[in-house]
């Protein structure tokens, strides 16, 4: 993760910063009178921006999906404590892509595998993103994980896996031509995946898949009695929970784990 600090060094990627954080909120604005909830989230066909960003600017797409993110909220009259998981949800949407997708770095037409790759990438990074917002909302009291995990998680896939192959075959090229890509400005570096990088993507994969299942199992009470409750109540000193509503510690406690192994695992990709 070091080039999410080193990258503040790099003009160009630090402006790639402004234009991802710009374009991604211009494109919110419009879809904020399409609400889904009102006040908490809209149909977003603009989430595609951060992740075929991140497979053309790399570092550069993270600060800008969660800058791009806060300001969307406050010009749209949704800023609020929810914001803050808003703006590590997206900051992963548009870290997780480059990330998984390194060996598309020197191709300009990607071909089916390539394709495929992006697809898996970008879904990977919605999941994610949804499974943090979800958690993190229910953690504050705001809204169950079952109700906006979900709705962010269905929305991010729909749109991210379809627009982003169709917006990479589009730019590819130019962010080249251009001198923008990533790894003409970070160097040879920037080209080579972690050591570390299959023990994380592995956790990763399991963080958020499992983290989404056990979100809804827990948010929807399909698991109530379970030995799992049972555990988090003992763990906690026989401490009242809301059962299936918005701020049960039944959810925050188990999806504790879900997150750890999100967290670590996009730290050893």
């Amino acid at each position: 993760m070091k080039d999410l600090i080193s990258m503040w060094n790099k003009t160009r990627l630090i402006v790639l910063v402004a234009v991802t954080a710009a374009v991604y909120a211009a494109l919110m604005l419009p879809f904020k009178l399409v609400t889904i909830i009102p006040g908490y989230t809209e149909l977003r066909p603009g989430v595609a921006i951060p992740t075929v960003f991140s497979i053309l600017f790399g570092p550069a797409a993270p600060w800008g999906a969660a800058f791009g993110n806060i300001v969307g909220d406050y010009l749209g009259g949704m800023l609020g404590w929810g914001s803050l998981f808003g703006l590590l949800g997206n900051f992963f949407l548009g870290y997780i892509p480059y990330r998984v997708a390194k060996p598309l770095v020197h191709r300009i037409k990607p071909g089916l595998w390539g394709t495929v790759q992006i697809i898996l990438a970008c879904a990977l990074a919605s999941i994610v993103c949804g499974v943090i917002i979800g958690w993190g909302l229910d953690l504050l009291g705001i809204l169950p994980f079952a109700t906006l995990g979900n709705i962010i998680i269905i929305n991010n896939l729909l749109f991210t896996c379809i627009l982003t192959p169709i917006f990479y075959r589009l730019l590819v090229f130019r962010s080249r031509r251009w001198n923008l890509h990533y790894t003409q400005v970070l160097g040879e570096d920037a080209e080579r995946r972690s050591r570390t990088f299959g023990i994380g993507i592995i956790l990763l994969t399991i963080g958020a898949v499992g983290g989404w299942v056990a979100g809804n199992l827990l948010s929807l009470q399909i698991i109530e009695g379970s030995d799992l409750i049972a555990l988090l109540q003992q763990a906690s000193g026989g401490g009242y929970f809301i059962e299936g509503a918005s701020g049960s510690l039944t959810v925050s406690w188990g999806l504790s784990p879900a997150i750890l192994m999100i967290i670590a695992g996009a730290i050893l990709i």
